[in-house]
């Protein structure tokens, strides 16, 4: 069973006892789990998808269907912190019949994209889309490369975890399960009792306080 976020303070609190490191209120707390949060699920979303801790961030992973366009941005992206899979709908003539097939729309490097642009031979089509991510005046963006404009797009992604407040909301869950909360908070305790003896959390507390 999932540790409310009161649980989970007091569990960091109590490993006081076993490890070096100063007291933290729930206020003070608060941001640097939630960076060890992003930076446990950034490590775990590097993994294969075999291996058995990635389904500690299942709940974290999300699909959104979208409308047909060259470009995915906006809200959606926003909220994607790794983009998994593109898939896309494409209609094809096949004797005679109008046929709606889902492609898989894979990602393209800055190199291949400048090879595609020069060789027509080399460009995604229809049957076989890629899409180039990059960063426009509102945010980031991908671009669907392909012949016609998709029917409709899929995007697959791990999407930021919901911020943990300690103070605020302490019979809130976090959204992913009791191992990885564990795994969390052995990351958070190591990188506590690292950076207290070498100056660190001085600096940390002066930045705090101004």
């Amino acid at each position: 069973m999932r540790l409310t976020n009161d649980e989970l303070y007091r569990l960091i609190d109590e490993k006081r006892d076993t490890v070096d490191f100063p007291y933290f209120s729930q206020e003070m707390l608060t941001p640097i789990f939630n960076s060890e949060y992003i930076s446990y699920v950034d490590k775990i979303s590097r993994l294969p998808e075999s291996e058995p801790q990635r389904a500690r961030i299942a709940p974290l992973i999300s699909m959104s269907e979208l409308p047909g366009s060259r470009d995915i941005q906006g809200s959606v992206l926003n909220r994607a912190m790794k983009v998994l899979s593109v898939a896309a709908d494409y209609s094809f003539e096949c004797r005679g019949e109008t046929r709606i097939i889902t492609r898989p729309v894979t990602p393209l490097t800055s190199d291949a994209y400048g090879v595609a642009l020069d060789d027509p031979n080399s460009s995604p089509e229809d049957h076989f889309p890629s899409y180039i991510e990059n960063s426009r005046g509102s945010g980031r963006v991908i671009r669907i490369l392909s012949r016609s404009q998709p029917i409709k797009i899929y995007l697959t992604y791990i999407k930021y975890p919901e911020p943990v407040d300690f103070m605020n909301d302490p019979g809130g869950y976090m959204e992913v399960d009791r191992l990885a909360q564990e795994e969390i908070v052995s990351q958070l305790v190591s990188l506590l009792s690292a950076i207290i003896p070498d100056g660190r959390y001085q600096a940390f507390k002066n930045e705090e306080n101004t």
